[in-house]
């Protein structure tokens, strides 16, 4: 068993500790540049790879295998003054603040400038999570039941439809008993700006884990 770390932004880390978010996408890189049915190929100087077994998954993946451990990066803050003030609930033995907890109104000054994830070490993770299954698809093969797993936030209306959080508007405006489209908002929130939008379709890796 191995352990790695895992970037997760602020809305997946509140998925992940309200128990609704069991599933991770990640892109493969580089991208597969060949592939019939269930051979799927990607390239390295030279010659190809093929990835279509568990086994072949396995080894190139950079997140490792079943029975493997995560453990979460995500934005903090670290002021051991700091540490003193807030409750426990708000914060580590360390005195570190994660970005999504509550504010309790007992900050003695506005956090101006958070760590990114990318910068946490891990003696301040508070999340681990053991890979239980792994596998390759395209992003838009995504089944409703996987995007409900992918940690969508929704709610219900008084007439009964669901409603599911749209993650790329700053207002209101969700949508109604479509988690596929929320999570394409969600997506897109995250890596369009990488270059990998729900739209390029892009071949990811779909890591199943549950929180240990």
């Amino acid at each position: 068993m191995k352990e790695r770390p895992i970037l997760f932004n602020t809305e997946n880390v509140k998925a992940i500790l309200e128990g609704r978010k069991t599933q991770t996408r990640r892109v493969i890189k580089p991208q597969p540049e060949i592939w019939r049915g269930k051979e799927i190929y990607f390239s390295y100087p030279g010659h190809y790879k093929l990835l279509n077994t568990e086994e072949h998954i396995s080894h190139y993946c950079k997140y490792g295998k079943r029975g493997d451990r995560l453990w979460a990066r995500e934005t903090w803050y670290y002021d051991d003054s700091l540490g003193r003030v807030f409750y426990k609930a708000n914060q580590n033995e360390e005195g570190i603040i994660f970005r999504n907890d509550p504010d309790f109104g007992l900050q003695p000054y506005k956090i101006e400038k958070w760590k990114p994830s990318i910068f946490m070490p891990k003696k301040f993770s508070r999340i681990t999570l053991e890979i239980v299954d792994l596998r390759v698809e395209q992003l838009q093969n995504i089944s409703e039941l996987d995007a409900h797993l992918e940690g969508i936030e929704r709610s219900a209306d008084s007439s009964g439809y669901t409603w599911y959080k749209n993650y790329l508007d700053e207002y209101p405006s969700n949508f109604k008993q479509n988690p596929i489209k929320s999570f394409k908002s969600l997506w897109d929130s995250i890596n369009k700006k990488r270059g990998y939008s729900w739209d390029s379709n892009p071949w990811v890796y779909v890591i199943e884990f549950k929180k240990i």
